[in-house]
């Protein structure tokens, strides 16, 4: 939980930081009301939103894969297993 609320404040702060230096680079000036400003805080937090959505994603694929190649190896396995059991069993002697 802790690190979800780290990258929704760097999210916050990547979003402002990069909307506000825009802001400034073409010499915009927010307007008196503050309505500018909950634009660069919409801008924020969807950068913030992106950004934890992609975490989380990445995790349940990082587990996913994971999962998947246990299987894979187990199965594996298990046929290497039969093979060289039937091997044993044609064994001439």
């Amino acid at each position: 939980m802790r690190a979800c609320l780290q990258m929704i404040l760097a999210g916050f702060c990547l979003g402002f930081g990069t909307m506000a230096f825009a802001a400034e680079a073409i010499g915009a000036a927010p307007v008196p009301g503050g309505i500018d400003w909950a634009q660069w805080g919409m801008a924020g937090a969807v950068v913030g939103t992106t950004l934890v959505t992609s975490w989380w994603r990445e995790q349940r694929m990082a587990a996913a894969m994971d999962e998947h190649g246990k299987w894979v190896r187990d199965q594996f396995t298990a046929s290497m297993n039969r093979v060289a059991a039937a091997m044993e069993k044609c064994e001439l002697k």
